[in-house]
């Protein structure tokens, strides 16, 4: 048949509202607006007939998002002894949502040649680093 309009629908992948459009047959771009930054969505355009919805779906998934900058401002507090320490930071400028931090570290043995190196994550701007 005949396509009659378009069913454009929109939403974040880890909310069920859904955003819907009607757009006329004859427009042949669409603009989804105001969405926010940094957010992954599903975009789905639906073709519509006189006998109904076609039965094709494309479904887009875009983000717009950027890599945050390193954090700045490094510290090391509570130095408790040789073997515990606390490393903090100043978060990054970003307009993203930081959802964690990955912290490398490695330990250097005084006359050996042995390296120890470990890898914690963490939520906040700090981690306490312990039996070093």
């Amino acid at each position: 048949g005949i396509i009659t309009n378009y069913i454009v629908t929109w939403n974040t992948t880890d909310e069920d509202n859904v955003t819907e459009a009607i757009v006329e047959a004859n427009i042949t771009e669409y603009t989804v607006k105001d969405l926010e930054p940094c957010t992954t969505y599903n975009i789905t355009l639906r073709a519509a007939t006189c006998k109904g919805y076609g039965d094709q779906e494309v479904n887009v998934t875009t983000t717009d998002a950027e890599i945050p900058a390193s954090p700045q401002s490094v510290s090391c507090r509570n130095v408790t002894s040789p073997r515990n320490v606390t490393v903090s930071w100043q978060k990054p400028t970003t307009k993203c949502v930081v959802r964690g931090y990955t912290v490398n570290y490695t330990g250097y043995v005084q006359w050996s040649d042995d390296v120890e190196t470990n890898t914690t994550e963490t939520e906040v701007a700090y981690v306490d680093l312990t039996n070093l």
